[in-house]
């Protein structure tokens, strides 16, 4: 009746007492999830999951980091602003993958960051959205420009469509390249920030060559591969059954 009182909402939280759920204002019943860490590391086994919450995601300095980055608003064709809120597995890969990128970045200096598993369904396209928003928050890597690398036209379309209707939370405008010198151009043009989106065939050696040339060589560009593994097997390879090998 008085929505005005629900503008400064962060999340909501129902519970039986023993049980526990959070989940936006926006979300349906479906998406109100358990929270799963105390000091954002997994809480010990048989704890309420009220106790959890309350303990974990209720800490006022994990509530504050979680308000500060982990808050989107989705906006597409017109509709209303949506208000998604990270999922604790989303929470949780998402510090321990900055600190990995920050330690490949500052001191390993291999540029590797790491993987993370996810399964089908399980909210990969937000999680990198709330990586990007969290790179962006350390001045460590002054700006970073991020390059989103899929392995198939629809793929790439699907998470440049959910980047995009999130441009007010990440303060940007996503960008997709038409082939390997658009990417290179685009590459070229920004000193700082950017986020570009290409598929992993872009990055083929040309006929008659066995490399690619350096498209961009700054130190401060991250990459993030959604299912790009696929294609290491190569485009005709097949896999023997029998024995597990390609």
């Amino acid at each position: 009746d008085i929505e005005q009182l629900f503008i400064y909402n962060l999340l909501n939280i129902i519970s039986d007492g023993t049980v526990a759920r959070y989940g936006s204002l926006t979300a349906d019943y479906r998406h109100y999830s358990p929270w799963r860490l105390i000091n954002d590391e997994k809480a010990p086994e048989g704890m309420l999951e009220l106790d959890v919450l309350t303990r974990g995601l209720m800490n006022p300095k994990t509530l504050l980091h979680f308000l500060k980055g982990f808050v989107l608003f989705m906006t597409q064709d017109g509709t209303p602003s949506i208000k998604i809120i990270a999922q604790w597995h989303q929470y949780h890969g998402v510090l321990k993958a900055v600190e990995r990128a920050l330690d490949a970045y500052l001191h390993k200096k291999d540029g590797k960051g790491g993987v993370i598993w996810f399964t089908q369904g399980s909210g990969k396209s937000l999680l990198s959205i709330f990586y990007v928003m969290a790179i962006r928050e350390r001045p460590e890597f002054e700006n970073p420009t991020f390059v989103i690398v899929t392995d198939r036209n629809d793929l790439d379309g699907q998470l440049y469509g959910t980047f995009s209707a999130a441009e007010k939370s990440i303060r940007a405008t996503p960008v997709q390249a038409e082939n390997r010198q658009d990417l290179r151009d685009k590459l070229s043009s920004v000193k700082a920030g950017g986020i570009f989106f290409t598929t992993i065939n872009k990055f083929a050696p040309e006929k008659g060559r066995n490399e690619v040339e350096v498209l961009c060589d700054r130190s401060n560009v991250i990459v993030i591969t959604d299912e790009a593994h696929r294609t290491q097997y190569g485009f005709k390879a097949k896999l023997d059954r029998t024995t597990g090998k390609t």
